[in-house]
Protein backbone atom coordinates (compact mmCIF):
# COMPACT_ATOMS: atom_id res chain seq x y z
CA UNK A 1 0.00 0.00 0.00
CA UNK A 2 3.05 1.89 0.19
CA UNK A 3 3.14 3.47 -3.42
CA UNK A 4 4.89 6.08 -4.72
CA UNK A 5 4.16 9.44 -5.63
CA UNK A 6 3.55 9.76 -9.48
CA UNK A 7 6.16 13.02 -10.92
CA UNK A 8 3.47 13.42 -12.99
CA UNK A 9 1.31 14.98 -10.12
CA UNK A 10 1.73 18.31 -8.93
CA UNK A 11 0.16 21.23 -7.09
CA UNK A 12 0.49 24.88 -8.65
CA UNK A 13 -0.61 28.13 -7.17
CA UNK A 14 -1.15 30.88 -9.42
CA UNK A 15 -2.58 34.61 -8.64
CA UNK A 16 -6.58 35.05 -8.20
CA UNK A 17 -5.70 37.96 -11.18
CA UNK A 18 -4.73 35.17 -13.65
CA UNK A 19 -8.32 33.41 -13.43
CA UNK A 20 -10.42 36.68 -13.54
CA UNK A 21 -7.97 37.62 -16.58
CA UNK A 22 -10.17 37.76 -20.18
CA UNK A 23 -9.08 34.44 -22.49
CA UNK A 24 -6.93 37.26 -24.75
CA UNK A 25 -4.83 38.52 -21.92
CA UNK A 26 -3.95 34.47 -20.22
CA UNK A 27 -3.13 33.97 -24.36
CA UNK A 28 -0.29 36.86 -24.14
CA UNK A 29 1.11 35.69 -20.65
CA UNK A 30 1.06 32.31 -22.00
CA UNK A 31 3.03 32.77 -25.11
CA UNK A 32 5.24 35.46 -22.85
CA UNK A 33 5.56 32.09 -20.40
CA UNK A 34 6.39 30.35 -23.68
CA UNK A 35 8.77 32.81 -25.08
CA UNK A 36 11.36 32.46 -22.07
CA UNK A 37 9.90 35.27 -20.46
CA UNK A 38 9.05 35.35 -16.42
CA UNK A 39 5.34 37.30 -15.43
CA UNK A 40 3.83 37.44 -12.22
CA UNK A 41 0.98 35.18 -13.34
CA UNK A 42 4.02 32.29 -13.07
CA UNK A 43 2.63 29.18 -10.89
CA UNK A 44 4.52 29.26 -7.39
CA UNK A 45 5.26 25.97 -5.47
CA UNK A 46 3.98 27.69 -2.67
CA UNK A 47 0.61 29.86 -1.38
CA UNK A 48 3.77 31.77 0.23
CA UNK A 49 5.05 32.78 -2.57
CA UNK A 50 2.07 34.52 -4.31
CA UNK A 51 1.50 36.27 -1.17
CA UNK A 52 5.29 37.85 -1.51
CA UNK A 53 4.87 39.00 -4.49
CA UNK A 54 1.90 41.01 -4.01
CA UNK A 55 -0.24 38.85 -6.13
CA UNK A 56 -3.33 39.21 -3.86
CA UNK A 57 -3.89 35.48 -2.80
CA UNK A 58 -3.97 32.53 -4.59
CA UNK A 59 -5.70 29.16 -6.32
CA UNK A 60 -5.04 25.45 -6.17
CA UNK A 61 -4.50 23.78 -9.52
CA UNK A 62 -4.30 20.06 -8.99
CA UNK A 63 -2.54 18.18 -12.01
CA UNK A 64 -3.08 14.19 -12.40
CA UNK A 65 -2.22 11.57 -14.48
Amino acid sequence: MNEKPDPRDSVEYRSIDYYSMCEKSKKQVKSMQDAGYSTMHDAKATPEETESKGMGGYSIIMMGK
